[in-house]
């Protein structure tokens, strides 16, 4: 594999096998396939999957496919900056479960409590489902509510406010 992967599984079934063993992916399963690794795959004829590829020359934390621990306890993580919150600061936790050599990309869970944040542009790319909760994204040409369940994908450069007014958790691949 000449990059590192991040497989979102939306539907069907998906079977990656390597040296290393076997990863059985079902709907709203996802995993990291890091630089390097030699596996084949399987795939159901309904399946139906999003591939981030994030370009990178070696492996990362592991060298083996590792599915995203959805379960998985989360460490505290950093709030986002006080200057761009519109109301309370939010407890916010994560969890990697890979993380490129040169920790530019990323995938894991993470989770916050309610908070609004003001429209940044975003430092990365950013895929993400929501797991729990519910979150309006918002800017000058409008807004959208994703839901558990939901996938988003943000652009570098991008931006937009937030708003969650409950929980929320998701898995995310950064870069």
């Amino acid at each position: 594999l000449p990059t590192d992967e991040f497989v979102l599984l939306l539907a069907g079934q998906l079977t990656i096998e390597s040296e290393h063993g076997t990863i059985a992916l079902g709907p709203d399963d996802c995993c990291a396939i890091p630089f390097g690794t030699k596996f084949e795959w399987r795939a159901s004829d309904d399946m139906l999957a999003v591939v981030y590829a994030a370009p990178t020359d070696r492996a990362g934390n592991t060298t083996m496919p590792v599915k995203i621990d959805k379960a998985a306890p989360l460490n505290p993580s950093n709030p986002p900056a006080l200057e761009n919150l519109l109301g309370e600061v939010p407890t916010c936790r994560g969890f990697s479960d890979y993380i490129s050599a040169n920790a530019e990309f990323a995938c894991g869970t993470w989770d916050s409590t309610p908070y609004h944040r003001r429209q940044i542009p975003y430092r990365q790319v950013e895929l993400m489902q929501l797991l729990a909760g519910k979150v309006t994204f918002s800017d000058q040409n409008g807004s959208v509510t994703c839901s558990a369940g939901d996938v988003c994908k943000f652009v570098r450069g991008d931006g937009c406010y937030w708003l969650s007014e409950e929980y929320v958790k998701k898995v995310f691949a950064t870069q």
